[in-house]
């Protein structure tokens, strides 16, 4: 939302707000195997692959400005669309790339460098145009939807090994240990009340997109998200027996 909003977009509002606080939301940055590249200083005149104006950019440049380098002038920045990372690495046109963790395990396990720990917290939202909120059967709808939304979610969180092997093996093609070994370090984002608290969270990210160049504008989350669905969420959650983790600083 905040790239959409930072690209002149601004009838949209969130309605739904999922998290994974203190996980790496799934993104790794790997470099290429027997480069010979094992930390991220290393990386300074490489080729570095990452899919601009989304979280994967905003991460590769956090942890690169962590380490003392700037993706802008200090790596070769490719560009690339989120399908085409994955090829470009594993053809070995590039040092480095930003990949998920489904991705890592397709890769081969490639050389990890660093991971979204501290810099993405698996932030996804469930967006609409403004304007449709003000229709009573259309806002009646999406509160239908966001039920079934939470529900959903939370299924795979109380039935994680028959997802793992629906999504991860049978989609992603790999095996259940590894969708297990995933699993168990970020488990799934869940959906949260919308309130100070989240949406303190949910501006971090505006943060990390300014601070890392990949918005042009600080974008202030507050005016775009609306709360009305909070108690579809909580009852939901309550429902499921699903305990969304605390959100620490």
């Amino acid at each position: 939302m905040p790239i959409a909003v930072d690209s002149g977009v601004t009838d949209l509002v969130t309605i739904g707000l999922q998290a994974n606080p203190g996980t790496s939301g799934g993104y790794y940055l790997v470099a290429r195997p027997n480069s010979g590249i094992t930390t991220i200083e290393q990386l300074r005149g490489k080729k570095v692959a990452y899919p601009p104006g989304s979280g994967r950019h905003m991460v590769t440049a956090a942890l690169l400005k962590r380490h003392g380098l700037d993706l802008k002038t200090d790596v070769q920045p490719v560009e690339l669309a989120g399908a085409e990372v994955v090829p470009t690495f594993a053809a070995g046109a590039v040092d480095a790339a930003i990949v998920l963790g489904n991705q890592y395990y397709q890769l081969g396990e490639p050389p990890i460098l660093g991971d979204g720990k501290g810099v993405n917290t698996g932030i996804q939202s469930l967006i609409v145009h403004k304007d449709v909120l003000n229709d009573p059967a259309k806002a009646a709808a999406i509160g239908d939807y966001v039920g079934r939304a939470i529900a959903a979610n939370n299924w795979k969180d109380t039935h994680a090994d028959e997802w793992i092997d629906e999504y991860y093996v049978k989609q992603q093609g790999i095996t259940h240990e590894q969708g297990r070994k995933l699993y168990e370090e970020d488990g799934i984002a869940s959906y949260y009340p919308i309130d100070a608290e989240s949406t303190a969270l949910f501006q971090t990210v505006a943060d990390g997109l300014f601070a890392t160049g990949t918005t042009k504008t600080h974008v202030d989350v507050k005016p775009y998200v609306d709360d009305r669905y909070n108690d579809i969420v909580i009852a939901q959650n309550e429902l499921d027996g699903v305990t969304p983790k605390p959100i620490t600083s």
